[in-house]
Parts: C-alpha cells; sequence; structure tokens
C-alpha cells in the first residue's frame, strides 16, 4: 500500500514519516530543499552474451536528495550540505537492508556518491518527531516508538 501525499507516493509509512521531518525542516530553515526520489544511478548496463540477454541493466534511486543549511548529522556529502538518504525501518520482511548495503558501497565505488540509511524511529528519537508522525491516524494517540522524541516546537531556538 502505497501512500499519498502532497503529490508524492511513498513506498513504506517510515519514507512518509521522513518526508514530513523534512517539511518541518525546511520550515524552519533547518533543510534549504530535498526531492523525493531523485534521478537513478546506472550502476549495472545490461548484458548480453553472444547475441542473448543475460543480465537486466542494474539501477539505483535514493529516497531523498536533501540540501541542507548546516550540518545535521548526515555522511558524504556531495558537495557543501547535498546529501543522499535512503530510509529504510527497523524490521524489514523482503531483506532490502543486506539489497541497501551492497548498492550503497557499489554507488560509492563507481560515483563517489555516499548514500545514508536513515532508520526514522532512530532519527527521530535524536532530532524531533514530526508532528503528524507522532500520533496513530485511529485513536490518535502517541505512537510508542514516539514517546519519547521531542516535537519541534520543545527544542530551544
Amino acid at each position: 500500500m502505497k501512500i499519498e501525499c502532497d503529490g508524492h507516493k511513498f513506498d513504506s509509512n517510515e519514507e512518509y514519516e521522513f518526508y514530513l521531518w523534512l517539511v518541518e525542516a525546511k520550515s524552519v530553515g533547518l533543510v534549504h530543499s530535498f526531492t523525493h526520489h531523485p534521478d537513478s544511478f546506472v550502476l549495472s548496463d545490461k548484458v548480453a552474451h553472444n547475441g542473448k540477454h543475460l543480465l537486466r541493466k542494474h539501477f539505483y534511486t535514493a529516497d531523498f536528495k536533501v540540501k541542507t543549511t548546516e550540518d545535521i548529522g548526515l555522511r558524504g556529502g556531495v558537495d557543501d550540505f547535498t546529501y543522499f538518504v535512503d530510509v529504510k525501518g527497523g524490521f524489514n520482511l523482503y531483506n532490502n537492508h543486506r539489497e541497501f548495503s551492497i548498492n550503497q558501497k557499489w554507488l560509492f565505488q563507481k560515483f563517489n556518491i555516499f548514500i545514508n540509511k536513515v532508520e526514522p524511529t532512530k532519527w527521530f528519537h535524536k532530532h524531533w518527531c514530526p508532528k503528524k508522525a507522532l500520533l496513530t491516524e485511529k485513536t490518535k494517540q502517541i505512537r510508542k516508538k514516539y514517546l519519547h522524541c521531542k516535537l519541534l516546537e520543545d527544542i530551544p531556538k
């Protein structure tokens, strides 16, 4: 099930929640701009052998490209404060963490671009939780995983 918001389709709830964080960070000037699903990187072209198709092209698309106005704890900036982010949840049924690790190394080796893996639960505990992600849809209760998170308004300016 894809989540839609502001014309974007998110692959997971975690990706959507990190988007909410970026929107709040942009509203206070911490993030200058961000792009959801920026252009893909071709890691391997398709391969033919003896005139027959052997391997498909392999590409990688980050979840976000983020331009910040200051250091927010991401690593490997493409230039001053421009970073790529892949959002991962804590549990993954399809072993995407392993695939991400391989793509991360491959992308760095081929393009010298580091992809940051962000797990929203950890990120929100370190920074703040977006207001829209804090409460459950049905009961409007605080989500247990975000119980001890600050909100942006709780952080001294």
